[in-house]
């Protein structure tokens, strides 16, 4: 988590989201086929990740990402949910969603309120893919002005740019789960997180690469197969590469983790525990 002034920022990967209420109160799931809520992971899960409160979705989205070979098939199915469930219980969330701004807050660039997009959030979270259902128009520098010049408690409007022509929102959306979709009938058979996160740091895609330094940094979700020696082998080389790269705020995530291994700490890994949270 990168802490700034009033603002704290920090791309999520073990947040979820919430859903429901306002435009559609998820109380049933009449809308969902009973083969997308049965693929490997107990109804009640998918349930609570396309529900409205956010500490319920969230805890659902951490339980999901530790089973990713589960999650998968029903998140992609879940892509075609192209419905509004508005989130609540937020507190000082900053996405596009928001409605007050506090001067704080985690940063999830990702409209969760459409479960789609939520969907596609957890897709990309877990695979480290970019399918293009990120959002453009939250900048930390900019929120971070906004609340040194006294802008706290006002209608997130007022300082989130986001675009709010539905029709182009909507193509966009469409844009990202049909690119989700192909890529999950091309790589669903023997696909593994550890690989995933071996193609995306080394990608020239740096969405990708940002999502990959987070998660080792910051996740405290571990991945099948990881381990020290892996990290030195085939993880480290690359991140070195990456610190002495032009990339502004990657080349800073990986110049603290060069840090880290020249004086021999491993927080950062050892706190990937292989506990569960309780369900």
């Amino acid at each position: 988590m990168r802490l700034s002034l009033l603002i704290t920022v920090m791309l999520i990967y073990s947040m979820s989201m919430t859903g429901c209420s306002g435009e559609d109160q998820v109380t049933n799931t009449t809308s969902l086929q009973d083969e997308t809520v049965e693929q490997n992971l107990q109804a009640p899960l998918i349930l609570e990740f396309i529900q409205a409160d956010w500490h319920r979705v969230s805890r659902a989205a951490d339980i999901m990402e530790r089973r990713p070979q589960q999650a998968l098939p029903v998140l992609v199915r879940l892509l075609d949910q192209d419905r509004k469930v508005k989130l609540q219980n937020t507190a000082d969330l900053i996405y596009p969603g928001a409605e007050m701004f506090y001067g704080h807050g985690g940063i999830i660039n990702y409209d969760i309120d459409q479960l789609s997009v939520r969907a596609g959030w957890l897709l990309e979270m877990i695979t480290f893919e970019d399918f293009g259902f990120s959002e453009p128009g939250i900048d930390h520098d900019q929120l971070l002005s906004a609340a040194v010049a006294g802008k706290k408690d006002v209608p997130a409007a007022d300082v989130l740019e986001i675009n709010s022509d539905e029709k182009q929102r909507k193509e966009k959306r469409s844009a990202a789960v049909a690119r989700a979709k192909k890529w999950w009938q091309t790589n669903q058979s023997g696909w593994t997180r550890r690989v995933a996160l071996e193609a995306a740091i080394r990608s020239d895609n740096p969405y990708r690469v940002a999502n990959a330094l987070e998660w080792i940094r910051h996740s405290e979700i571990p991945i099948n197969g990881m381990s020290r020696q892996w990290y030195v082998k085939e993880i480290y080389p690359v991140v070195k590469q990456i610190a002495q790269s032009g990339e502004e705020e990657n080349a800073e995530q990986a110049s603290i983790l060069v840090e880290n291994y020249q004086i021999d700490e491993w927080y950062w890994y050892d706190s990937k525990t292989v506990t569960e949270p309780a369900q």
